[in-house]
């Protein structure tokens, strides 16, 4: 489970960083290992930043907010959000985070994937990165957004919920789903506004105002709602859905269960006995000693217990 979330001017009402936070923040609940944005201006350029860390924490950092002064401006066109709940990749490794992006294509992906690896080989694509999204950016750098490419998403299988901007196509938006859920809002100011869920989307148009010292939650009688039709992909161009077509890439679909916030420790922790970072147990305090690239080359006996600095080779039970 991971959440979702975008926007797409069509109007002059213009993208504002308020709109960002709040479609990250109310997608959290989906998943806290890593946050992510990608942008697409006027010029065409896709630009990113994504850090594997709760998107409360990357809304109020000075790096997001750096990247949003620099790159989100009057004429941004687009932009894509994801919170991710890691099944795949290393959310360490920023490169299986999303926006999953080599350069051209950037995708953000809800749903989990089984025949990621198949792909890769059957149509002779680079893997860029271990996520299992790194198909759907894979597929749409090669065959671009455009009906053939969002065809050939179809080979895919498992559960999907994909937004995807890119290079080669300035103003071009795929949004497809099957199984995982995508709901579209929209206002008068025509503002088109996708998420996961509802909620995100109400919070994020219907803004908070302060009055008599205490915060109310605006009312917006010009917002408008509508569920995306399931085993459906849409292209969007500047003047509105260009294109659509079936898209089936799995037909059972596991509601979230909300619980990825209490684990946030315990869930990361998982990662730290990969390929690459093998930990150790010290013999003596019994800490496990993570590993780097470069120690897993070393003998143990050469290698000390940061805590006790027992050597790692040696049975505390026998006296050299």
């Amino acid at each position: 489970m991971c959440g979702i979330c975008g926007l797409r001017r069509f109007g002059e009402e213009p993208i504002e960083k308020r709109h960002i936070d709040m479609l990250l923040m109310m997608n959290e609940r989906r998943g806290n290992q890593a946050t992510g944005v990608a942008i697409q201006n006027s010029d065409g350029k896709v630009r990113v930043y994504k850090i594997d860390e709760p998107a409360a924490r990357v809304v109020a950092s000075k790096e997001y907010e750096n990247f949003l002064e620099k790159n989100l401006a009057k004429d941004t066109q687009i932009v894509l959000g994801h919170t991710r709940l890691a099944t795949q990749g290393d959310p360490r490794k920023n490169e299986n985070n999303h926006p999953v992006f080599a350069g051209k294509t950037a995708i953000v992906h809800n749903g989990c994937l089984q025949n990621d690896y198949v792909l890769f080989n059957t149509l002779n694509l680079k893997r860029e990165a271990q996520v299992d999204s790194d198909i759907i950016r894979a597929i749409l750098d090669q065959d671009g957004l455009t009906p053939k490419g969002a065809k050939n998403l179809a080979k895919i299988t498992g559960s999907a919920a994909i937004a995807a901007i890119s290079n080669d196509y300035p103003g071009k938006l795929l949004i497809a789903r099957s199984g995982s859920p995508v709901v579209f809002g929209s206002t008068e100011g025509n503002l088109l506004v996708w998420s996961s869920e509802k909620v995100a989307i109400h919070t994020t148009l219907r803004s908070y105002v302060l009055k008599f010292g205490i915060y109310l939650h605006k009312q917006r009688p010009d917002l408008s709602m509508s569920t995306m039709n399931n085993n459906s992909v849409y292209l969007f161009d500047q003047k509105g859905l260009c294109w659509h077509d079936e898209f089936v890439s799995t037909r059972t679909y596991t509601p979230p269960n909300y619980s990825v916030n209490s684990g946030y420790s315990s869930t990361r922790r998982r990662w730290d006995y990969d390929d690459d970072y093998d930990g150790v147990q010290c013999p003596k305090c019994e800490k496990v000693i993570i590993l780097s690239k470069a120690d897993k080359d070393k003998d143990l006996w050469d290698l000390v217990c940061s805590s006790c600095e027992t050597p790692l080779a040696v049975d505390p039970d026998i006296k050299k």
